[in-house]
């Protein structure tokens, strides 16, 4: 039995961080990167391979680098 996959949609929040509220948290108007994976932490591992340096921008600034949400089941 093949191991269930999920379509993420994952944002990138470093490249949103000039913009005032309530447009920073407004995720629907945020480019999405879909990924799939067989869960959410495989997900943001791949978001943090494809953007290391989101990863550093966020430690610094001390907020979260990527955004998730699922977005289809079974894919």
């Amino acid at each position: 039995m093949a191991d269930r996959q999920y379509e993420y949609r994952c944002t990138r929040s470093v490249i949103y961080r000039h913009l005032p509220e309530p447009q920073r948290s407004n995720l629907t108007s945020r480019n999405g990167h879909y990924i799939v994976a067989s869960g959410p932490m495989a997900a943001l591992l791949e978001m943090k391979r494809r953007f290391p340096n989101d990863v550093a921008a966020a430690q610094i600034g001390g907020y979260a680098p990527f955004t998730l949400q699922l977005w289809k089941t079974d894919v």
